[in-house]
């Protein structure tokens, strides 16, 4: 049976041990998940006396990775939830940083994801990009409605992006196509659409390069390599190197 969220963020609480979670948990996760972070004295002592790469075995070091993970996925499922609903939700830095934590441990554990989960109409809830000079751009809950809308056909698969501000309503449209090996979504955009009220603009063959979609390399495409993609949340990160937290729009919300 799959715990609750809130039994699993307790149940990290009490099974890891500060000196074990403190090797894998950053100082605004701590204090996040535990409403205090790790003390100095202890930290120091536990460097001193016990140091991680030498005191933790392989099965420990994984067990406390697996921990922090998943102290990290509660917290975007939080930011997710609560931008959606509308509800208190968790500082931005807290976010970034779970972001990273999961990315890491994604890294670590060579965790494959399942792109079939792509297929759907997804929100985005979240960017950062901690090596951007702009501080506004570092890390932010996405100020506008936008989303990114997933279909698999027999003929091909095709994606929408799409920003919302009032009656602005502007979609970028292209082929998609998932590379299991790398956990990376690639696509290209050919279309454009603006609509201003009742004024409509569409430009189509954006696309430059004459050479079909299916028979680009990588090299040349666009992408998003996904760290984690459940049936509700996602995360990613663009070949730009910025991060993105989604949410799955439920069926039959209107996002115009």
């Amino acid at each position: 049976m799959h715990k609750s969220s809130e039994h699993l963020a307790w149940a990290i609480g009490r099974r890891a041990s500060a000196s074990n979670m403190q090797a894998f948990l950053s100082p605004a996760l701590q204090t996040h998940l535990f409403n205090r972070p790790f003390s100095r004295r202890h930290t120091l002592v536990h460097r001193a006396l016990c140091p991680v790469k030498c005191k933790l075995s392989s099965s420990e070091q994984t067990e406390a990775s697996a921990m922090a993970a998943a102290a990290a996925t509660f917290i975007l499922q939080r930011a997710a939830k609560s931008y959606t609903k509308g509800e208190r939700r968790p500082q931005p830095l807290v976010v970034l940083q779970a972001l990273l934590q999961l990315e890491k441990a994604q890294k670590r554990n060579k965790v494959t994801v399942d792109g079939s989960k792509i297929v759907g109409q997804w929100r985005l809830v979240f960017t950062g990009d901690p090596r951007t000079k702009n501080p506004l751009l570092r890390k932010l809950y996405f100020p506008v409605r936008a989303h990114q809308t997933f279909t698999a056909e027999e003929d091909g698969s095709e994606f929408d992006n799409a920003i919302h501000v009032g009656f602005v309503h502007f979609h970028v449209t292209g082929p998609f196509r998932w590379v299991t090996a790398r956990n990376r979504l690639e696509f290209t955009v050919d279309r454009a659409k603006l609509s201003l009220g009742p004024l409509k603009w569409q430009k189509d063959d954006l696309e430059k390069d004459k050479v079909p979609f299916e028979q680009r390399t990588s090299r040349t495409l666009p992408f998003f390599t996904f760290f984690l993609l459940r049936e509700n949340l996602a995360a990613a990160r663009g070949r730009s190197g910025g991060l993105a937290l989604y949410a799955k729009v439920p069926e039959g919300e209107e996002l115009y």
